[in-house]
């Protein structure tokens, strides 16, 4: 009876780990560097890691492909197109509140989500340690950046708070949509920037404000 009983779970634990298998490949496609478009089954599973695995049928077993190998990646409703770009990688630890890595900068070929397509502004996002967000205007991609510096000694003198931060974090990103938007930029679209966060549903908003015609 116990031998029945494993038998039966290793049949369906089986079948589950099978059926697992299958469902994070999603209808897909992707287009090489010479733009033919190979039509499959993706998985993004390791796009952190630089590549994804591809099927040409969900009963072949998979083969990965390195994103800088590719112009774009497709599953369903998400569009992942690689771009050269620098990224910052400083960030604040949220147990020791130390910055870490500052002032580090990583250029690379990354996989970019894109998030809005807009007639003049497209959003683009990724995720490593950190989101992400970038900013294409038709001519160049650049993230839009938070940084992150120490307070000084004389700031310290200046502010006897316990609660005073150990940091301070300045909000670059609005300044540089502000300078790429330039002239065209409406007071309802700079107060936006002004108060728009560091968050997809906050630049979502944002980027679709910003690609209202100004006729």
């Amino acid at each position: 009876m116990r031998f029945l009983h494993f038998a039966l779970f290793s049949f369906f634990l089986s079948i589950t780990a099978k059926s697992f298998e299958q469902t994070k490949f999603l209808n897909g496609f992707y287009i090489n560097q010479n733009g033919d478009t190979v039509k499959g089954y993706t998985s993004l599973k390791s796009k952190d890691q630089g590549y994804f695995e591809f099927k040409s049928s969900l009963q072949e077993k998979p083969v990965s492909i390195l994103f800088d190998t590719c112009k774009q990646v497709g599953q369903k409703d998400r569009i992942l197109e690689t771009w050269l770009v620098s990224r910052n990688m400083s960030y604040v630890d949220k147990f020791s509140f130390d910055i870490i890595n500052q002032d580090s900068l990583i250029n690379a070929f990354i996989p970019l989500e894109s998030l809005y397509k807009g007639s003049y502004f497209s959003l683009y996002s990724y995720h490593d340690i950190k989101d992400h967000f970038f900013i294409y205007d038709g001519v160049s991609m650049q993230e839009l950046r938070v940084s992150y510096r120490y307070l000084t000694d004389w700031e310290k003198m200046q502010n006897v708070n316990r609660n005073m931060p150990k940091y301070l974090i300045t909000p670059v990103y609005k300044k540089q949509i502000t300078s790429i938007v330039g002239q065209r930029l409406t007071k309802k679209q700079w107060e936006l920037i002004e108060n728009t966060g560091y968050d997809k549903k906050s630049f979502i908003r944002l980027f679709k404000t910003l690609n209202e015609s100004d006729d």
